[in-house]
C-alpha cells in the first residue's frame, strides 16, 4: 500500500478519514504535482525553498494534516490573506494565516475550496504569493 493512503487509513474517526481521502483527490485533481508523505504526517503537493534570516530549507506548497479535531489545510506559500473574497464563500471553517481548519468537509463549498486551491497554487507557481 502506498504510504498516504497508509497514513490515511490510520485515522480512527470515519468521517475524518473520508474528508481526508475526499481531500487529498480534490487537491490532487486541482494541482501539477503529485502527493507525498511530509515527516510521515502531512500530505504536500509542491516543494517549495524558502529563505529567511535565520534559516532555509523546503516545504510543501499546499499540504494538509487530518487532527482529531479538524483537517489542517496548509496554504505555506504567502498565507490566505489574499484570498479573502473566496473564503468568504467557502462556508464553515476557521482560519489562522496560512492554516484552514475544516472540521467537515461537507459544511465546506467544494466548488469554492477548489477555486482557492487552484488559485493559490497557480500564484505559487507564477511567483505571485511569496514566503515571508
Amino acid at each position: 500500500m502506498d504510504p498516504i493512503a497508509n497514513k490515511l487509513n490510520q485515522i480512527d474517526h470515519e468521517r475524518r478519514r473520508r474528508d481526508a481521502f475526499d481531500l487529498l483527490e480534490l487537491i490532487d485533481k486541482n494541482v501539477p504535482d503529485p502527493p507525498v508523505l511530509w515527516e510521515d504526517k502531512s500530505v504536500g503537493f509542491g516543494d517549495y525553498h524558502y529563505v529567511n534570516k535565520t534559516s532555509e530549507g523546503d516545504m510543501p506548497i499546499l499540504a494538509f494534516v487530518p487532527a482529531k479535531a479538524h483537517i489542517t489545510v496548509y496554504f505555506t506559500v504567502g498565507g490566505l490573506d489574499p484570498y479573502v473574497d473566496l473564503l468568504d464563500r467557502i462556508g464553515k471553517y476557521k482560519r489562522g494565516k496560512i492554516c484552514l481548519y475544516i472540521s467537515n468537509l461537507d459544511k465546506v463549498n467544494i466548488d469554492v475550496l477548489e477555486e482557492l486551491i487552484q488559485t493559490y497554487y497557480q500564484d505559487v507557481l507564477e511567483g505571485k504569493a511569496i514566503y515571508t
